[in-house]
């Protein structure tokens, strides 16, 4: 019984659901092969070891509903998989794999058309109701034992912020006043007041020290 994943979705695909793994080590793509296959027999599972193979694989044989995708493979920096995924396989679901746990390495994945970020140290539980919440069309921010489920786990997604609203959170987050936030930024007290109710609106908070953890926690600042 896995309850993050919900049946309905599963019996309305009909033919199935098609996943391709993409992890250089072996043992680690083994694991998550035996996870998801605990999904049911709907479920097709197809692995490789690097991108060049994925992307052929992916070729041969027809776009995926989701792809698992290393963070860091061979010959690759940063998010270069990510995006040559993204731009070949375009209706695919991408979630990214990674053994580490950066904020901002997640909030440039999630801005270059991830759909969500997993961190390797997640227990099967979580990697499975964050792959639940991506198949369900939600984003998962990221899973990791140090910080279950957060934004996966609640379904809400990451918070979207103007420019301007991050100039000021990021100050905000310094400790600055409304004061010094207005003179660094060229705003009046009552723009910078606008703005600082409105990032507590978005975030879902009641305080400056509220937002700086929960800004921090998303990534949503550096």
């Amino acid at each position: 019984m896995l309850p993050p994943v919900r049946v309905a979705l599963l019996t309305t695909l009909g033919v199935g659901l098609r996943i391709l793994i993409v992890d250089d080590h072996a043992l680690f793509r083994a694991g998550l092969k035996l996870l998801l296959a605990g999904l049911g027999p709907q479920v097709e599972i197809f692995e490789a070891g690097s991108a060049e193979a994925g992307l052929r694989y992916a070729v041969s044989q027809g776009e995926m509903d989701l792809v698992l995708l290393d963070v860091n493979l061979p010959g690759y920096r940063g998010l270069d998989s990510l995006r040559m995924f993204r731009g070949e396989f375009p209706a695919s679901a991408i979630v990214l794999l990674s053994g580490v746990d950066a904020p901002a390495l997640i909030r440039d994945a999630l801005q270059n058309g991830a759909r969500g970020f997993i961190h390797k140290s997640a227990t099967a539980e979580e990697m499975l109701a964050a792959i639940g919440k991506v198949l369900d069309g939600d984003s998962c921010h990221a899973v990791a034992t140090d910080a279950p489920l957060g934004a996966c786990g609640g379904g809400a997604p990451v918070p979207q912020l103007t420019p301007r609203q991050k100039d000021v959170l990021l100050r905000l987050c310094e400790g600055l006043s409304n004061k010094e936030i207005g003179r660094e930024l060229e705003m009046s007290d009552n723009t910078v007041r606008v703005h600082v109710s409105g990032i507590f609106r978005i975030l879902g908070v009641r305080s400056r020290t509220e937002a700086a953890m929960l800004a921090h926690r998303n990534g949503l600042v550096d």
